[in-house]
């Protein structure tokens, strides 16, 4: 009999491997046009795919999602070091947004590698078929849903959906 993994060990690896990102909270430096003002840094277009990390970010860590606006799917608020950033899924990509891009990017670069981190430590977690990566199984779950247009859009973004996977 195999052992079943610890789900619990993997969350706490990936919660070390993004130290000392947390979920943004009243104590997180922003101004109260953050939402509305932020800007997309250079170093975000170097995240892993949306889908990766939305799963590290939220469906595993159980950050806030602030849901879905105009031309964004989702926008999870992060706080680095006590100032507030903002991890975006918009119209062109994932991407880190912060209060001014410029003066920030050094930030933003070192929160896209611990993002690089998580997303490894997360690996770990468990798939239905052995032989599945995380990857694989977040496209899976896509495949599965009943948004056709959203399928077909997944179809081209995904790679790994090409191969049948």
């Amino acid at each position: 009999m195999s052992k079943m993994p610890d789900h619990e060990g993997i969350k706490r690896a990936a919660l070390r491997a993004i130290s000392p990102i947390r979920p943004a909270d009243e104590k997180s430096e922003a101004d109260e046009k953050f939402l509305f003002n932020a800007q997309r840094t250079n170093a975000g277009r170097a995240l892993p795919p949306y889908y990766l990390v939305y799963f590290l970010l939220v469906d595993l860590l159980g950050f806030r999602n602030l849901g879905r606006f105009e031309k964004l799917a989702w926008s999870v608020p992060i706080d680095f070091n006590g100032k507030a950033y903002l991890i975006e899924h918009r119209k062109f990509g994932v991407g880190v947004f912060a209060h001014d891009a410029a003066s920030e990017e050094d930030n933003a670069a070192q929160i896209v590698k611990l993002i690089q981190k998580g997303v490894k430590a997360a690996e770990q977690f468990p798939s239905p078929a052995p032989s599945q990566s995380l990857a694989d199984l977040v496209c899976g779950a896509l495949c599965l849903c009943d948004c056709v247009w959203l399928r077909h859009f997944a179809f081209f973004v995904i790679p790994s959906l090409h191969a049948g996977g």
